[in-house]
């Protein structure tokens, strides 16, 4: 399972009017968390970045654990290790993701667990930890406690009943989350995709491979702009980022046909000099082709690519 992020980093063309933004819609996303909205920073590097801060809730404790044959007013919901990662980013907890609970009702304010063991390896027979299977009774079998782990409570929104049944409910959010052990900043793609600045979600860690790139791009001699590729483009983070850093560049971004049209996507709100071109980046004909600057950072494509 992997761990909260200690930062919510998000990328913004025009900073200050995101910000503004924010500072109205955030508080709005808290009125149903314990905690207070978080600070927003400004980082002191990229002038395109904000950062939030991930907060612990050392208070939050659960009253039953789901092995436990007692204390049965106590609501438990437990969801797989891809449930668990997203709920550690912020999220709420959506039907599909819920591999069993208790009787819940809407309303009621429930324990969240996670099996770490739960994840598409063991699912698929090729792990080797066992693990709760979908629509479990409780209590939980007592070989499976040391694997459960505690991410805070939530209010359910859609019963058992609704998501247990012969038609079960297969979209939708199940519970929100009223008071996680870990408070990630309830930020999605479609929360930033209803605010009007260009913005994204971004990995710090890809930010620093795009100013690598732009810092050591060579100076445009033979014409006004330079001419850069990107062969592995969608999503677009980094793609995205870049077309901010070097506005005044020509750019290419290639990627597959299948997932182009979420780097279209990811990109159209950024006015800059961008062809899309939906095509395998490891096939495309460069003999004709000059580029100033080359971004591949996928190291299964650039075995391919040699």
């Amino acid at each position: 399972m992997f761990s909260p992020p200690i930062y919510t980093v998000i990328r913004c063309s025009k900073r200050d009017e995101f910000l503004s933004e924010m500072s109205k819609k955030l508080p709005d996303s808290y009125k149903t968390r314990y905690m207070k909205t978080p600070q927003i920073e400004k980082t002191g590097e990229e002038l395109s970045l904000i950062c939030i801060k991930t907060r612990i809730d050392n208070e939050v404790k659960p009253l039953r654990h789901p092995c436990d044959r007692q204390n049965y007013e106590e609501q438990n919901i437990i969801v797989d290790s891809s449930g668990g990662a997203a709920l550690l980013r912020g999220a709420d907890l959506f039907a599909p993701g819920i591999v069993t609970c208790t009787e819940t009702f809407v309303g009621d304010i429930a324990s969240l667990w996670c099996d770490s063991s739960n994840d598409p390896q063991s699912r698929s027979g090729k792990g080797k930890s066992k693990f709760i299977l979908k629509g479990a009774r409780f209590p939980i079998e007592e070989c499976f406690r040391d694997q459960l782990v505690f991410l805070g409570l939530g209010k359910v929104l859609i019963p058992r009943s609704d998501i247990f049944c012969e038609n079960p409910v297969k979209s939708g959010i199940a519970v929100q989350m009223y008071r996680p052990v870990f408070d990630c900043p309830p930020i999605s793609n479609h929360f930033l995709e209803s605010c009007s600045s260009e913005a994204m979600l971004q990995n710090y860690a890809s930010i620093k491979i795009c100013e690598t790139f732009a810092k050591n791009l060579p100076k445009a001699y033979s014409s006004e702009y330079r001419e850069l590729l990107d062969m592995c483009a969608a999503p677009g983070g980094k793609t995205a980022y870049l077309l901010n850093r070097l506005s005044n560049d020509k750019w290419y971004a290639a990627d597959k046909p299948s997932r182009v049209e979420m780097l279209k996507k990811n990109t159209s709100k950024i006015e800059t000099n961008v062809e899309i071109i939906a095509v395998d980046s490891t096939k495309m004909n460069f003999k004709n082709e000059k580029f100033d600057g080359i971004l591949l950072d996928r190291v299964d494509k650039i075995l391919k690519f040699y």
